[in-house]
């Protein structure tokens, strides 16, 4: 709402979330239980969300905004400069990402049987050799509708990484880290 979007649509299989919707006038779009799990990929929970809004509706979206609940913590300032990023360049979306502190080719592994083995057949690995790394957090994702539409992968296009301060890329995966939000956000250290 702070936003201040042409729209908010929900798009969930939860019906919880769906009843909070209908009782407060939030346009919801029940997403199919094949794009609601773990395994389902993201691109297309939005393209069904993007084309069931404007079926529904009758209009186009020019811009898609994701805002991922798993990261809560966000700041406006920091979305609409990705919304003014997309509307003014050439990118097909922009990625919220942070600095990493750790290098792949330091600290990524795979296990292969019982041992670990290179994650990716670099064969000097140096600790402090991370210069340049980002992990792309979920704290949002802007778009332009024809990328959404148009591509098989979210990272297929012409990607800006929108670099925001480490305290807004808490992601939450399950319980333990929902209660170190909780615990931060009610002690003031967010």
């Amino acid at each position: 709402k702070k936003l201040k979007v042409d729209e908010i649509i929900v798009s969930s299989n939860i019906t919880q979330i769906e009843n909070y919707c209908k009782k407060n006038k939030i346009f919801f779009i029940k997403r199919p239980e094949k794009l609601a799990s773990a395994k389902s990929a993201e691109i297309l929970a939005w393209k069904h969300a993007l084309l069931e809004y404007e079926k529904k509706k009758n209009k186009k979206i020019d811009i898609f905004l994701s805002l991922p609940i798993v990261t809560p913590v966000k700041k406006i300032s920091n979305i609409r400069k990705s919304i003014q990023i997309i509307k003014k360049k050439k990118y097909d979306l922009v990625v919220s990402v942070t600095k990493s502190e750790a290098s792949p080719n330091f600290n990524l592994f795979k296990k292969m049987g019982d041992r670990l083995g290179l994650f990716n057949n670099i064969k000097k690995t140096y600790r402090r050799q991370n210069n340049h790394y980002y992990f792309v957090v979920p704290n949002f994702y802007v778009a332009k509708r024809k990328y959404v539409l148009s591509t098989n992968h979210v990272f297929n296009g012409k990607i800006f990484p929108m670099e925001i301060p480490r305290k807004y890329t808490f992601d939450i995966n399950d319980n333990y880290d929902f209660q170190i939000l909780k615990f931060l956000i009610e002690n003031k250290k967010l």
